[in-house]
């Protein structure tokens, strides 16, 4: 990668940090890349070189936090599937980016994800490697054999989703 390259990835690693940081604070909604673009310190053209759109930083930003719980999938395995299930759940309950507005503000996102192909490609992965950590779990004893998988890992997203509500910033 050359320096021009390693330059630009850096660059957009600090706007998505700036934007989940502001998204958090604000909510999607309150969200504007101007605020983005003060913040960051690049002018807004120089901001849309790196993200089209802001729907686009939405989706830049949420699979960012995808990425960083992955990461613990492929990590050396420690503990045991159910504390892995545990440190996942910590994991995301920490990557609320959208909290102000809660799940007031999840009609207006959701759309803008589902439609996002990557998006779309990055969930699936997501679910399938919780799916095989929880039949680890049950084959382990460590979860209720009997449990369907996809009712737990439902659970696991409801219960990311209902936290986030409580505990949003004021």
């Amino acid at each position: 990668m050359s320096y021009k390259e390693r330059a630009k990835r850096q660059r957009e690693i600090e706007i998505l940090k700036v934007a989940s940081d502001l998204m958090y604070e604000r909510g999607f909604i309150n969200f504007n890349m101007d605020e983005l673009a003060e913040a960051v310190g690049v002018s807004k053209p120089t901001l849309y070189q790196h993200f089209a759109s802001k729907d686009e930083l939405l989706v830049r930003v949420v699979l960012q936090g995808h990425e960083e719980i992955e990461a613990l999938f492929d990590a050396p395995l420690q503990g045991t599937a159910l504390e892995r299930i545990e440190t996942v759940m910590r994991m995301m309950l920490q990557r609320r980016h959208l909290a102000k507005g809660g799940m007031a503000s999840f009609g207006l996102i959701f759309p803008i994800l589902k439609a996002s192909p990557l998006f779309n490609e990055h969930q699936e992965r997501f679910r399938n490697r919780l799916y095989a950590l929880v039949e680890t779990a049950k084959q382990n004893g460590e979860i209720v054999a009997t449990l369907p998988t996809p009712l737990v890992v439902s659970a696991m997203f409801v219960l990311q989703g209902s936290v986030s509500e409580h505990h949003m910033p004021e």
